[in-house]
């Protein structure tokens, strides 16, 4: 749960003090993702569409994460890769 508490307070702080609005995070060297991390994710995603930003998650490091995170975090975009990513995104 401490990571997921660091990972909400990083985004909170460039979403709200910095004023990003767009997000591309890379999966690449995460083996595990928990329900809390999720739920911060999904959180994050909804407060930058609020915002007119968007959140994209890339960068699977294996079939059971993409499908994991495919059936859990169904509205939050995903790509395959960070250049996919930023095309979603268009910047």
């Amino acid at each position: 749960m401490e990571n997921s508490s660091i990972l909400e307070t990083c985004l909170n702080y460039l979403i709200q003090e910095k004023g990003v609005k767009y997000f591309v995070i890379n999966l690449k060297n995460l083996d595990y993702l928990d329900q809390e991390g999720i739920k911060v994710l999904q959180q994050k995603y909804q407060d930058m569409i609020l915002h007119d930003g968007n959140l994209v998650i890339c960068g699977y490091k294996n079939i059971y994460m993409k499908e994991m995170i495919r059936e859990e975090m169904k509205n939050v975009s995903q790509a395959d890769n960070e250049l996919a990513a930023f095309h979603m995104i268009q910047i």
